[in-house]
C-alpha cells in the first residue's frame, strides 16, 4: 500500500501540523493500529489509522487533566463523522481538513 513506512507517510500528510507549533513525539507501532503522537505544549495529538476497521482515528489529549491518557480524559474527534471510501488514501484528505478545523477552533 505504501512506498514508505505508514508512519513517514502519516508525520508527511500531517505535516502543517507544525504550522500550529506541533512537533513530532513518537511513533506507536502496532501492527493493526499504527500511530504517530504530535505534541504542543501541554496537547498531544495521536493519529493512527486501523487497518480492521478500515478507518483513521485522532485522539487529543490533554495533559493538564489528571490521568490524560485514561480514555474518558482524550477526545476522540473522528467518533461521530462517517468518511467516505474506505482506504488510507480515500480518507487522508477528509480527515487533515477535520484535524485542522479542530485546531483552529479548539487549539491555536
Amino acid at each position: 500500500m505504501f512506498g514508505k513506512s505508514i508512519y513517514k507517510q502519516v508525520v508527511e500528510d500531517f505535516s502543517f501540523l507544525q504550522d500550529y507549533g506541533f512537533s513530532l513525539r513518537c511513533y506507536l507501532k502496532h501492527h493493526v493500529t499504527p500511530s504517530v503522537v504530535f505534541k504542543k505544549d501541554m496537547i498531544e495529538i495521536e493519529i493512527g489509522y486501523n487497518y480492521e476497521k478500515h478507518r483513521f482515528y485522532i485522539n487529543v489529549f490533554d495533559l493538564m487533566k489528571d490521568n490524560p491518557y485514561i480514555y474518558d480524559n482524550s477526545e476522540y474527534i473522528l467518533e461521530d463523522i462517517t468518511l467516505n471510501g474506505r482506504t488510507y488514501k480515500a480518507q487522508i484528505e477528509q480527515v487533515k481538513t477535520i484535524l485542522l478545523k479542530y485546531i483552529q477552533k479548539n487549539i491555536s
